[in-house]
């Protein structure tokens, strides 16, 4: 359906937070319109592509910076980081992708991820059993 009517974008915009107060900025007079081709593996139906993951946070961060993902689907920008040094945070609700992401990342992650998330099981159980379940 998409392109079927309409133009396909040919652009995605990224939306990019530091802390406040930091100076960290590793490229200088550098374009703002960055061209790279979609992301190859596929993992998930929007991974983008690890060279511009790559390029972007070696822009933004220092090594043993963390990198936060509110939405890291199979966890690219999180290997990205991890191959380069960085640490690594990110959110899934898809557990199913969640999954791909625990899977790519285990030779980065600690041991506790298992406990992680069986916490976050047994709080969405409880959630559902005493209807206070929230969604979006």
């Amino acid at each position: 359906m998409n392109g079927q009517y309409v133009y396909l974008s040919g652009v995605e915009f990224a939306v990019w937070f530091k802390k406040q107060g930091s100076k960290v900025f590793n490229a200088r007079c550098k374009n703002v319109v960055f061209k790279y081709p979609n992301g190859t593996s596929k993992l998930h139906p929007t991974e983008k592509n690890h060279k511009l993951l790559r390029e972007l946070i070696l822009d933004n961060t220092n090594e043993g910076d963390m990198v936060f993902d509110p939405c890291m689907g199979s966890g690219s920008h999180l290997l990205v980081a991890a191959e380069n040094g960085r640490n690594g945070k990110g959110v899934e609700l898809n557990e199913h992708y969640f999954g791909i992401a625990k899977e790519r990342l285990s030779p980065y992650t600690c041991s506790n991820i298992g406990s992680i998330i069986d916490r976050i099981r047994r709080i969405k159980d409880e959630q559902q059993s005493t209807g206070n379940a929230q969604t979006c």
